[in-house]
C-alpha cells in the first residue's frame, strides 16, 4: 500500500498511484494537496518493473519449471565436478591436476561462449554482489522455515 500525503501529513492508504485523483475527488479536495510517500512509490515502481520483467521472462525463456530444470543441472554438474576436484585434491597432485582439466574441458565451451559474445550470463547484467545477495535473502528465508518447522 501507498502512503498518502494531504498537505505534507498522513492521510490514507491506496493501492495504486493512479487512483490518487479519483481519491482526491472521493474527498472533495485539490489533488495539488495530495501526495505519494517517495519511499512507497519508488519501492511500488521497483515492484511494477520487476512483474513486466518476469511476464516476458516466460515467453523468452520457459516456463518456472523448466528454469528450474535448467538450474538443477547445471547446479548438479557443478557439484559434481567441484566435488570430484576436492577428492583428487585429497589425493594426490597428478589426481587434482586431472580433476581441475576435466573441469575446465567441461566449462570451455561456456566460457568460450561468453567470451565470444553468444552467451550472457544473468550475473554479467545483475552484479555478482546482487546475485550474492538475492541468494542469501532467499536461503536464510527457507532456512527460516525449516528452522520455524523443525521437528
Amino acid at each position: 500500500m501507498l502512503k498518502v500525503l494531504l498537505d505534507g501529513q498522513p492521510h490514507t492508504q491506496i493501492s495504486d498511484p493512479i487512483a490518487l485523483d479519483e481519491h482526491a475527488d472521493r474527498i472533495g479536495v485539490d489533488v495539488s494537496r495530495l501526495s505519494i510517500d517517495a519511499d512507497d512509490l519508488a519501492t511500488f515502481e521497483a515492484g511494477q518493473k520487476r512483474k513486466k520483467i518476469r511476464a516476458e521472462i516466460e515467453p523468452a525463456a520457459g516456463d518456472t519449471p523448466a528454469i528450474q530444470g535448467t538450474i538443477a543441472d547445471n547446479v548438479g554438474l557443478i557439484m559434481e565436478k567441484l566435488g570430484r576436484l576436492a577428492l583428487a585434491h585429497a589425493q594426490d597432485e597428478a589426481a587434482f591436476t586431472a580433476a581441475m582439466a576435466d573441469l575446465a574441458n567441461t566449462l570451455t565451451p561456456l566460457v568460450a561462449a561468453i567470451d565470444g559474445g553468444t552467451c550472457t550470463m544473468t550475473h554479467h547484467v545483475k552484479g555478482v554482489g546482487t546475485v550474492v545477495s538475492d541468494a542469501c535473502e532467499r536461503s536464510n528465508a527457507v532456512a527460516g522455515v525449516l528452522i520455524a518447522n523443525a521437528e
